[in-house]
């Protein structure tokens, strides 16, 4: 007689009972395994929508910062109170969405390069500051300065050169000619150079004007009309005021040229260079989430 297998020897109803249970154990086991690959999906799910969303801020921050700096490069330009205003209004955006980021950002190397954007970007603000000072500097020195010390010269030069050829002295009115166009070229050259910045240009206009304030030193001991002396007088202290105001406002353009062209463009080109490998870093981390996540719904769809 063969011997009776494990199970035989057990009553028919505790074979079924046991069954039953092997059953309910193996379907709580594909529950559970279930469940946990559904709870991974939903981690990689919540995952990728937080890499996502910052991913978008990330690419939102790098479109303010064009825009800041297009409104930056108008008000260094030009001193356009407008762009200053537009500048202040992105800025004060991006220190949110800067914050925000930072505050959303679960990757510590990325975490990390936002610091130093963030940096980054409060050195800008400073020096957009610092722009503003020297830009309104520059233009009072043009507008309250050089342009009517200028334009007063050139009144009283024709007023001199005027009285000179109404009392037929030949010899002042050529000279105070001269003089005209010495000055009227050296105001042209310190406009274009006001358009242009050229730093070999100040020692060329600075030559121009001591040139002209050379010119006038003697110029009132060559009358001998009380008002006449007078006027020349007036348009020698004008060329020393005409050449101060001038070196200050060069001074200031040559700083805001520096500021601009320089300091604030490597600071705006290192912060795109990280804003750059920051979203570099986000693609690639979606994509591997991306990956994971479809790899998890293939193995619990395996369990159905």
């Amino acid at each position: 007689m063969e011997k009776a297998s494990f199970f035989g020897q057990f009553k028919v109803g505790v074979r079924i009972y046991t069954g039953f249970l092997v059953i309910l154990l193996l379907l709580g086991a594909v529950a559970v395994i279930g469940i946990r690959g559904f709870s991974s999906i939903e981690a990689s799910m919540s995952l990728y929508g937080s890499i996502s969303s910052n991913a978008e801020r990330v690419a939102n921050i790098n479109a303010y910062v064009a825009e800041m700096r297009r409104n930056v490069r108008i008000f260094g330009l030009t001193g356009d109170e407008n762009a200053a205003i537009a500048t202040r209004d992105v800025q004060n955006k991006l220190t949110e969405l800067l914050n925000v980021t930072h505050s959303k950002m679960l990757d510590p190397k990325r975490r990390a390069n936002l610091e130093t954007m963030t940096s980054l970007f409060d050195g800008y603000k400073a020096d957009f500051e610092k722009l503003v000072a020297l830009r309104h500097n520059r233009d009072k020195l043009v507008e309250e300065g050089m342009n009517p010390i200028g334009k007063e010269m050139r009144e009283t030069l024709s007023e001199l050169g005027r009285t000179a050829n109404e009392a037929k002295d030949l010899e002042n009115a050529a000279r105070v000619g001269v003089l005209m166009e010495k000055m009227m070229l050296a105001r042209l050259t310190a406009v274009k150079f006001l358009m242009s910045p050229d730093e070999k240009a100040i020692a060329q206009i600075q030559a121009m004007m001591t040139e002209f304030g050379k010119m006038t030193d003697d110029l009132s001991s060559r009358f001998h009309d009380d008002t006449q002396k007078r006027l020349a007088s007036k348009v020698d202290a004008d060329a020393d005021k005409y050449l101060k105001a001038f070196t200050e406002a060069a001074d200031a353009v040559l700083r805001t040229n520096i500021l601009v062209n320089k300091t604030m463009s490597d600071r705006a080109k290192e912060f795109a260079k990280l804003a750059a490998a920051t979203g570099e870093s986000q693609h690639a981390a979606l994509n591997a989430t991306h990956e994971e996540m479809e790899g998890t719904i293939a193995s619990a769809s395996s369990m159905e």
